[in-house]
């Protein structure tokens, strides 16, 4: 079978992207170890500060996960009493997804932590090269979000 031109370039450029996302991942977790929150709570939680109330579909969509598996993080920071549903009128599918003063209070004590824990990670690479890894980022996620 003939190699796809750029194949080997595309494969290769994954997977470092995907170890050095894996390797942040762990060290993320190990950062917020003490607030027991994982990555998807901690994005949920600081998508929730950004943008107020949401709903279950446009909270995946806004951390890239499933349906599913908001779900699940939902339960376990509704059972933190980090986040409450709210059901609004007869459409029981309805529901937004509000922070409480707990979990308003929890992802405003994370946030300056990993502020500096990015900022030690990122040490690596330059300031001009983080504002290129950001857009580049920004142009794979919105690539699939289109095709």
């Amino acid at each position: 079978m003939p190699e796809i031109p750029g194949s080997v370039l595309a494969f290769s450029t994954f997977f470092e992207l995907a170890r050095a996302s894996d390797l942040l991942s762990v060290r993320l977790g190990n950062c917020c170890d003490n607030q027991k929150l994982t990555y998807s709570q901690l994005g949920i939680l600081e998508a929730l500060l950004k943008a107020g109330p949401l709903c279950q579909k446009d909270l995946g969509e806004k951390i890239l996960k499933s349906s599913g598996n908001v779900t699940l993080v939902i339960d376990n920071l509704e059972k933190r009493k980090l986040v409450q549903r709210e059901r609004k009128g007869d459409d029981r599918r309805v529901v937004t997804i509000h922070l409480t003063e707990d979990g308003k209070r929890t992802i405003l004590e994370v946030l300056p932590r990993l502020a500096l824990f990015f900022q030690e990670e990122m040490k690596a690479i330059t300031s001009e090269e983080q504002n290129m890894l950001s857009r580049i980022c920004k142009k794979l996620t919105e690539a699939r979000k289109t095709g």
